[in-house]
């Protein structure tokens, strides 16, 4: 073949694919097509009322038909063809591509939003009665029709539903301004900016200048428009083309135009997004034109589509070397469709996000809308468009590059009619309606409730936005149904708002304290409650009242007022309960002391009342500092860092084994042997699944078996409790190397063992925070305590009061000491996870749980301690386990109030307590895997699963730990050790309540441990249960109660 003939064929190749492909394969349009394509496409054109915005996109416009055919004898019939002839084949590709691309496929997902938003508020308005249905229907009956439409082979052939759209989009914005003409000027009419703080004016700024530069982006397609015109040396496309944009630009100022002035000059700044909703919401109007915008973006899609269609097709064909086939387009179209429609499902607000890209601004932003998308919004409102021009708006840019707006402006103040002038305190009254309206809120009784909002603005200096925000927290803590706002309800709110103004005016001054009578009948009813109080059996779980007058639920403080967010005559389901402080369970192992004389001493009666002021006697305290220092950094543990926790696990459990005496060097369970061996490792499962009697394996140190794993028999065992993460001795043979049959498991070290072996000195250092030095010996092992657990407030609001009902029991009871455990602002309350609430996460837990922690000890006496315990369902807090204290900044409180560590130990009069806030026990309980024996009496599995934690030596012995638990091995691991066997072990859990008496050893090495579940203070919109104990020594002399609160 000569090289001629290849020449022939490549070029007869090509005109077969530009035949083929949708821009080029028709070039028969007469000039009115691109008439009505670029109005189709036109859909920014609110910006045509930007007058110099709109000469320049018109004059860039005229430039690319000009360059349409610049270069004799070739056409660019595609924008990024333009581009690689002005910055090479390459280069160009990538500056132009992309953006374009952003473009098209953008503004082709909002259309697909939109299009089912207009078909869903169709359907609802015509058939307000039938069953709601979902958008993502809506958004699939549109997506269908463009599968159709989309199957149409050139841009030339939808020339008839461009048509269709062009005349929708002339349609509903002669509505907007023929209905808005015939209403006429409104009263209270007022023309000021409506932007109130920096960041509005900034973001309109840099919103200005996306509308001046970008907003036309019919220009994205232009070139492939003109492409469809045929062109001759003697008749070039430029005439025809330039023809229909120019009278697509003057049809579209005609019709915008009226709309950006009247709309502006009727309403002023208060024009609706949509402007339909001005003119009070006619159903059969606001039906029609969403019926108008249907067939606008069923055209505009086509327009930019068909672009997309032909730069794939070009890609497939050009480049992959694909033939030009029915089944190729079919495939391409139906997926690029497809895309479109799934990613609008997925991301309705798309739009939203596209308002980042400056081009799509205009055209993206402005379709999302609720109602009636596209120029039926604030922009066909065309009350920010007309702040353009004037000089008081954001819109800077119209001072300098817009001197005829400057004169508009003038001409059209001067024909404003002067009722239209407001002063000041009707500017204010605007801006305040302005905002509850942005914030999607109607006014029952308008003018009364604007002029009590007014009034209370100036006379707390309040700004209307930090105004109505606080009404929306209130409208979402007081779960009203209705967005209308009621005069009786603004009574409330008003009252409640200056409630909370006049506390912060209290809290200049800290020490200030008002005396109420309540605070002297709370010390008189001390006495006659506590002689009604019934001493509790020993042990029983009967219900028993501990008070006879039920406490007033309303949330209250003990210093300054009111805490933020509670108005004093709120009545919660909450403060509506009935069942106030019940026992609900508890023992009672406390000698009985009986008064013989039977009588009370009332001539002591106020010596009493002093005495029952402070604590009988301060209790020392011992924080034993083994977990992260606040502050931390975390999250950086390596596979390194968990496998050497796990193998000093391992490691220590086989010390203390060996130096108990009991037990023989381990030796490796993986290899064969016919006799009894002794092998220590961790139980683990063989697969991802969950732990059962065949599925279990122990993984051995390396040390003695180089960490390899051997599967384990438990069947000659009558019983067992196991799960993943224990640490076990087992005895037993392994005749063949590939399982370990056990004949006896040991799930504890000895309690002669030293449990801290190699055992860093530094992290047995300990914290005494204790005023004066105590004598060891003096002190005797007594200590009274209160014990609860978060979350601390109902789920239907952050009142916090449970916390404050808890506060007032203890200022009743006067313990030594009050542990408090998280989590205190929970990550899980709905209100939090609705990121409803005013404010931060820090701000709330120190003025809801610092504050009302930090009068109670003020109002009690220096002589009560407190000790905070964090949870990883801490909002406020770091996500991490182990888990730092809090760091408390209360300089005078050090010593009262303090942060423990999660897990943490202390010692209080020398009693040992250890604590942990995660949910092992419930934890453990889902992972467990057990066998009782056939006869004898039924395991209690509570006291079995605490009596794991303390056999294994660890708060945390389950591994891998839990998918919610953030567990980080190498942020000090030695704070999971339990270095010796506390007095009392509290593990809130939510599993049911209890109060446990472990026992641990046997014989003369026997040591017992209490082990509370308080539960949870609160549950859901009720109370929870918090626990009581008074321990004298041992928990052979100990008197403890879970009490409802």
């Amino acid at each position: 073949m000569s090289y001629n003939e290849s020449q022939n064929d490549e070029a007869a190749r090509e005109k077969a694919i530009n035949d083929w492909l949708p821009v080029t394969s028709s070039r028969n349009a007469k000039w009115w097509y691109s008439t009505f394509h670029n109005v189709t496409a036109m859909v920014g054109a609110g910006v045509a009322i930007l007058f110099l915005s709109w000469l320049v996109t018109l004059y860039t416009l005229w430039q690319m038909v000009e360059m349409h055919e610049m270069v004799p004898g070739k056409r660019f019939d595609r924008y990024h063809e333009l581009g690689q002839h002005a910055f090479g084949e390459k280069l160009g590709l990538w500056i132009v591509v992309p953006q374009q691309l952003v473009v098209q496929v953008g503004v082709n997902i909002v259309y697909m939003v939109t299009g089912g938003k207009s078909l869903k508020k169709f359907h609802d308005l015509v058939c307000s009665d039938c069953k709601d249905i979902r958008l993502t229907y809506f958004i699939m009956i549109f997506a269908s029709l463009q599968f159709v439409l989309s199957h149409l082979p050139n841009l030339n052939s939808v020339s008839v539903v461009s048509l269709a759209a062009a005349v929708m989009s002339l349609s509903y914005s002669t509505i907007a301004w023929g209905a808005t003409l015939k209403k006429g000027v409104q009263p209270d009419v007022d023309y000021s900016y409506k932007a109130s703080t920096k960041t509005g004016a900034v973001f309109d700024f840099f919103t200005a200048l996306g509308d001046i530069a970008f907003a036309y982006a019919g220009h994205n397609v232009v070139l492939e428009i003109q492409s469809t015109i045929p062109s001759t040396p003697e008749n070039p496309s430029k005439k025809p083309m330039w023809i229909g944009a120019f009278l697509a630009y003057v049809v579209v100022a005609i019709c915008y135009f009226p709309v950006a002035l009247i709309g502006y000059w009727f309403y002023g700044n208060s024009v609706e997004d949509n402007i339909l909703i001005s003119l009070e919401k006619p159903a059969w109007l606001i039906a029609t034109a969403n019926m108008f915008v249907v067939i606008h973006v069923i055209g505009s899609y086509q327009i930019y589509a068909m672009a997309v269609f032909d730069m794939l097709e070009t890609a497939l064909v050009k480049k992959l070397h694909f033939s030009p086939s029915f089944m190729l387009r079919f495939v391409t179209r139906t997926v690029y469709v497809g895309f479109t429609m799934f990613v609008g499902i997925c991301i309705p607000f798309f739009g939203g996000l596209l308002s980042f890209f400056a081009p799509l601004h205009h055209v993206a932003f402005h379709l999302q809308t609720q109602e009636v998308q596209l120029l039926l919004d604030s922009e066909l409102g065309l009350h920010c468009a007309w702040n353009f021009v004037d000089d008081i708006v954001a819109h800077w840019c119209s001072k300098t590059y817009n001197p005829y707006g400057q004169r508009l402006r003038v001409l059209l103040m001067s024909i404003i009619p002067p009722n239209a002038r407001q002063g000041p305190a009707k500017c204010k009254e605007r801006e305040i309606k302005a905002e509850f309206k942005k914030s999607g809120f109607a006014l029952d009784d308008e003018e009364e409730i604007l002029k009590k909002c007014l009034t209370f603005c100036i006379n707390y200096n309040l700004k209307s936005s930090d105004l109505v925000s606080s009404w929306e927290v209130y409208y979402l803590n007081r779960q009203l149904d209705e967005s209308t706002v009621r005069n009786d309800e603004m009574d409330g709110f008003l009252l409640h708002l200056q409630n909370e103004q006049k506390e912060a005016i209290v809290k200049e001054e800290p020490n200030l304290y008002i005396y109420s009578s309540k605070d002297v009948d709370m010390i008189l009813n001390y006495d006659e409650e506590d002689v009604k109080e019934e001493v509790p059996g020993t042990p029983t779980d009967k219900s028993l009242t501990l008070n006879s007058e039920p406490f007033d639920s309303t949330p209250k403080s003990y210093g300054n007022g009111y805490s933020s967010g509670k108005p004093s005559k709120l009545v919660t389901p909450f403060g509506r309960r009935t069942d106030k402080f019940v026992v609900k369970f508890n023992i009672n192992s406390l000698p009985v002391v009986e008064n013989n004389d039977g009588e009370h001493d009332h001539g002591n009666l106020e010596d009493e009342i002093i005495k029952r002021a402070q604590p009988c006697k301060k209790c020392s305290l011992i924080v034993h500092r083994l977990g992260p220092e606040p502050g931390c950094r975390f999250m950086y543990d390596r596979i390194e860092d968990r496998f050497n926790a796990l193998e000093n696990r391992i490691r220590k459990h086989a010390n203390a084994l060996c130096a108990s005496g009991m037990y023989e060097e381990p030796m490796d369970p993986t290899v064969a042997s016919q006799r009894n061996i002794f092998a220590v490792g961790m139980i683990c499962c063989d697969g991802e699944g969950r732990l059962n009697e065949k599925s279990i394996m122990l993984q051995s140190s390396v040390e003695h078996s180089g960490g390899r794993n051997v599967r384990l028999e438990l069947h000659n065992l009558s019983q067992f409790s196991i799960f993943p993460g224990q640490i076990v001795g087992i005895e037993g043979q392994n005749p063949s190397g590939h399982c370990l049959i056990a004949s006896k498991l040991v799930d504890s070290v000895p309690l002669s063992a030293n449990a801290a072996v190699n055992q860093h000195p530094t992290k047995k250092q300990a914290l005494d925070l204790g005023v004066e030095s105590t004598d060891s010996t003096c002190v005797q092992k007594e200590i009274s305590a209160l014990i609860a657990s978060g979350p601390f407030t109902t789920t239907d609001n952050l009142f916090f009061e449970p916390l404050t009902e808890l506060l007032a029991y203890a200022s009743r009871k006067l313990p030594q000491l009050l542990v408090l455990m998280g989590p205190f602002v929970d990550s899980e309350h709905p209100e939090i996870k609705k990121g409803a609430v005013d404010r931060s996460f820090d701000e709330l837990f120190c003025q809801e749980i610092l504050r009302r922690l930090q009068e109670h000890v003020e109002y009690t006496g220096s002589d009560v301690r407190v000790i905070l315990v964090p949870s990883i369902r801490d909002a406020q807090h770091d996500f991490v386990f182990p888990q730092p204290a809090f760091d408390i900044h209360l300089p005078n409180l050090k010593h009262q109030i303090t942060g423990l560590t999660n897990p943490g130990n202390f010692e209080a009069n020398q009693v040992k307590v250890g604590c942990c806030t995660v949910d092992i026990l419930k934890q453990m309980s889902g992972e467990e895997v057990s066998r009782n024996p056939t006869e004898g009496a039924p395991s209690d599995r509570m006291s079995r699963l605490a009596n794991h934690i303390i056999s294994q030596r660890s708060f945390y012995p389950l591994y891998p730990p839990a998918e919610d638990i953030p567990l980080d091995s190498s942020l000090a691991p030695e704070a999971l050790d339990i270095t010796s066997i506390p007095d009392i072990l509290i593990l809130p859990s939510d599993v049911k309540y209890f109060i446990k008496v472990l026992t641990l050893g046997e014989g003369e090495e026997q040591r017992k441990c209490i082990c509370i579940n308080p539960g949870r203070l609160a549950k859901g919109e009720g109370g929870g249960t918090f626990a009581e104990l008074d321990y004298q020594g041992s928990p052979d002399k100990m008197k403890a109660s879970i009490i409802g609160i």
